[in-house]
């Protein structure tokens, strides 16, 4: 057992429950080693687990060129979703149940089958994906001031704190998807916009490289899991009102944040 990935792991989870970010901890795990990393986060999954919520799907995270390069990186990363995460539509969501959180908006996928190999291209990679809907994604980092490098983020499990899907719809044909734009309005007043050109390839490209990766790390993607593919626009920060999300293909995606007691 490492003993650094157990108190990293422990650092983490602690942050999380009394809403008190700590110091980064890349400077407790080797040097950018994204192994250790995923070790922390697979420590802290398991964790989680045996105190019983349910793993349903996954988050990828840094798709865009911009968040690779500030992070000095090539590739994506990626997070577990669990049930506690999950907030319906139209749900109203305590902003001080976070410690800085903030909001992007996404398209999701729901995998329809296992996917036990790397998919050999987009089309065959689609017929594994039984629908897709617009999505808003809450990040919030236990890492203070979001002070956050690679090996933070992952250990960190992507960032992940909560997440809201829309009404599934069958898989738009890939160049709709590919070219699909997005509108984030709070209180009727637009805070971003965006669209699927904000990753090279797509959403669908996105669930791509974590369909390969997943195989890879022995963890493949299965049939029921919903996956979040990545920022459309760069994330923003939530504060408290009625936000709706538009992606062009998918019905509008509306949620509440106010400031519970």
């Amino acid at each position: 057992m490492d003993k650094s990935r157990e108190l990293v792991a422990s650092s983490l989870m602690t942050a999380r429950r009394a809403l008190k970010p700590i110091a980064p901890v890349r400077s407790l795990l080797p040097d950018r080693d994204l192994t250790a990393a995923y070790a922390v986060q697979a420590i802290v999954a398991d964790r989680r687990v045996a105190s019983g919520e349910l793993r349903v799907g996954r988050k990828i995270g840094a798709t865009s060129p911009g968040a690779q390069k500030a992070l000095g990186v090539g590739e994506p990363n990626s997070g577990i979703l669990f049930d506690v995460m999950r907030h319906e539509e139209e749900a109203r969501v305590d902003v001080n149940a976070f410690m800085a959180p903030r909001i992007e908006g996404e398209v999701a996928f729901l995998i329809g089958a296992d996917i036990m190999s790397a998919p050999a291209d987009l089309h065959s990679l689609a017929a594994r994906v039984r629908g897709a809907c617009a999505a808003l994604e809450i990040v919030d980092s236990a890492i203070l001031g979001w002070d956050v490098g690679i090996v933070d983020a992952i250990a960190d499990n992507g960032c992940a704190a909560g997440f809201v899907v829309g009404g599934w719809r069958s898989l738009p044909d890939l160049s709709e998807l590919s070219s699909a734009r997005m509108t984030l309005v709070c209180d009727a007043k637009e805070i971003a916009q965006g669209g699927a050109n904000a990753m090279p390839g797509g959403p669908l490209e996105a669930l791509a490289w974590l369909a390969r990766d997943a195989v890879l790390r022995g963890d493949p993607l299965r049939k029921g899991e919903i996956v979040m593919s990545g920022a459309l626009a760069s994330p923003v920060p939530m504060s408290t009102g009625a936000y709706e999300l538009s992606v062009s293909g998918f019905s509008p995606l509306r949620l509440h944040v106010h400031a519970g007691q």
